[in-house]
Parts: C-alpha cells; structure tokens; sequence
C-alpha cells in the first residue's frame, strides 16, 4: 500500500488548485463560437501543437511509457521516433492546406 505524507498531499493539492486556479483564469476569457473551443480559435502555435499531439498519443492512444519502462528505451526508437518523423511532416507540409479549409477534422472534408 502506498503511504502518502503530509508534503505528497500538499504538492498533490498545490497542483489541483493551480490547475483549478488556471481553468477559471483562461475560462474568463471565453469562446466565441465552436471555432475556438475546438481548434482553440485556430490560433495554437506548433510547439503547443506538437506537444498536444505527443502528450494526447503518449498517454492514451499507444501507453509508450509503459512499454518503454516494461522493455526499454529502444521501445521508444521503434514506437515514437517514427510518429515525432510523421508529426512533423504533417506539421510542415499538411498543416496549412489542412487550416484553408476551415474545417474541425480532416474526415469533415
């Protein structure tokens, strides 16, 4: 069983308030439309882009970290070079077609 002291749930609740603290800051600012909740007003940088995409795909789609800690880190040569290689070919090749057609999923089209 995992034991907890008092610092752990005090960073654990820092972080939850600073989260909480930060959704009603943003959230402030509103949406004007579905435009800018689902593509964020077409406005994300490709940093933002990029990170969304790698965080979206390391924690839910392929569960790489942990395959990685199961068989190491050449699990992630395989699995996730390839997808940063794709990611930023879509990044600078697709991207902007992508945005010209003003739609929220490529199936849209």
């Amino acid at each position: 069983m995992i034991s907890y002291s008092f610092v752990d749930a005090f960073i654990i609740l820092l972080y939850l308030v600073g989260v909480l603290f930060l959704g009603i800051w943003r959230g402030r600012a509103g949406t004007e439309g579905a435009e800018d909740y689902l593509v964020a007003g077409r406005r994300i940088t490709l940093p933002a882009f990029v990170a969304s995409l790698v965080s979206t795909w390391y924690g839910g789609i392929l569960g790489v970290g942990e395959f990685s800690y199961l068989y190491g880190i050449s699990n992630w040569l395989v699995f996730g070079v390839p997808y940063y290689l794709y990611a930023i070919i879509f990044a600078l090749f697709l991207a902007a077609r992508a945005r010209r057609t003003r739609q929220y999923t490529i199936p849209d089209q």
